[in-house]
């Protein structure tokens, strides 16, 4: 992984630790209810909120190398889309890029 590379997995694990403490904050939330997270790309300047279903979130948070974006910020080098919804993509770390964002994955 170069340094590139390696910078955009830090700004993701960056997004991804913040919309770990809105989800914590909404702890009374139902099963059904809808979260509004950061975008959880590798851009340090991107403010997009995404809505997003509790059930997807917690299937994103299931293993540390898959974070929740907007379509037009997948970084096909580094990440593949294995979700797909109409306003956002899951995507998955690869290679080195994948190992340090599990490495840094803040529910272990």
């Amino acid at each position: 992984m170069n340094v590139r590379e390696a910078r955009f997995v830090k700004n993701e694990i960056a997004f991804r630790e913040i919309n770990e403490e809105i989800e914590a904050a909404s702890e009374q939330a139902r099963p059904g209810d809808r979260l509004e997270i950061l975008c959880e790309c590798s851009h340090s300047d991107c403010t997009l909120a995404l809505c997003v279903s509790r059930a997807a979130y917690e299937i994103a948070r299931k293993r540390g190398d898959r974070f929740l974006v907007v379509p037009e910020h997948v970084l096909p080098e580094i990440e593949e889309v294995v979700f797909r919804m109409r306003d956002y993509v899951m995507v998955q770390k690869r290679g080195e890029a994948g190992e340090l964002a599990r490495e840094k994955n803040p529910r272990g």
